[in-house]
């Protein structure tokens, strides 16, 4: 782990020995590995970059995401996890009892306040050495797997730190990205429409594992294709609810003007 980011309060030197214990309990997890993710952008590029790591540790990997961690969203992790070995969450934010049944054989990974007695005991959270301020869980896990990620990986942890409003101890990251995020209201927009649609999101997720250049996922067509028809498909069957207000959008977009 190498601590990349502009803290200005903290237990820094016990958040980076905790780093180190859960990177060697994720190395130490058996194959294959389910990585149960936020459906938010934040939630997808840390799968992505965590999925990639493992990746090249020569583990076998698979994704499952979802918008809530409630007793409705265990019972899905729970059929999806019988194909698996062990599995990581990543982002599961509110985190219901119901999720103690997983507390065996998952690691948690995630940057919200969560309960005294969280239902899974091997977690890495800045918040519990009081990190300040709050970094992006796509800034955590770049941080946690820097030294083994491709050198091109950055822009992916910037682009999760501006869009989770996370941005401030990442500011050096995004000024060094700045050249890669030039695309970065085509980038939302991709984003913003495949949020919480499972079959979405991991496909991000795992298309994003590969580490390609912005400009090469943005360009990837089969991608972008089937992104617009489930989107479209999802509105068809149910009227949209979008997740986040629009004037939080127009925020997101007034926060990337000063690259």
């Amino acid at each position: 782990m190498k601590i990349l980011g502009s803290y200005k309060s903290g237990e820094i030197k016990e958040y980076l020995q905790a780093g180190e214990r859960i990177k060697a309990e994720i190395d130490g997890l058996a194959s294959p590995i389910l990585i149960a993710h936020h459906g938010d952008c934040d939630g997808i590029t840390g799968a992505a970059l965590l999925a990639r790591y493992l990746k090249d540790s020569g583990k076998n990997v698979g994704f499952a995401s979802s918008a809530e961690f409630r007793k409705k969203d265990a019972l899905h992790f729970e059929k999806v996890f019988k194909e698996y070995s062990s599995g990581i969450f990543v982002e599961a934010q509110g985190m219901t009892e119901d999720f103690c049944q997983f507390d065996k054989n998952f690691i948690n990974i995630d940057h919200h306040p969560h309960p005294m007695n969280t239902p899974i005991k091997r977690m890495f959270n800045p918040r519990n050495y009081f990190v300040t301020p709050n970094p992006a869980i796509g800034f955590v896990m770049y941080e946690l797997l820097f030294e083994d990620l491709p050198a091109n990986a950055g822009w992916i942890s910037a682009l999760a730190s501006i869009m989770d409003y996370c941005r401030e101890p990442a500011e050096l990251l995004i000024e060094n990205c700045k050249s890669d995020l030039k695309r970065f209201n085509e980038l939302q927009d991709t984003f913003l429409a495949s949020q919480y649609a499972e079959k979405m999101t991991t496909k991000m997720a795992e298309y994003l594992s590969n580490i390609p250049e912005p400009d090469e996922f943005l360009n990837e067509k089969c991608l972008i294709m089937s992104v617009f028809t489930e989107t479209r498909k999802l509105s068809i069957e149910a009227p949209f609810k979008p997740r986040i207000p629009l004037t939080s959008r127009v925020n997101s977009e007034k926060s990337v003007k000063s690259l």
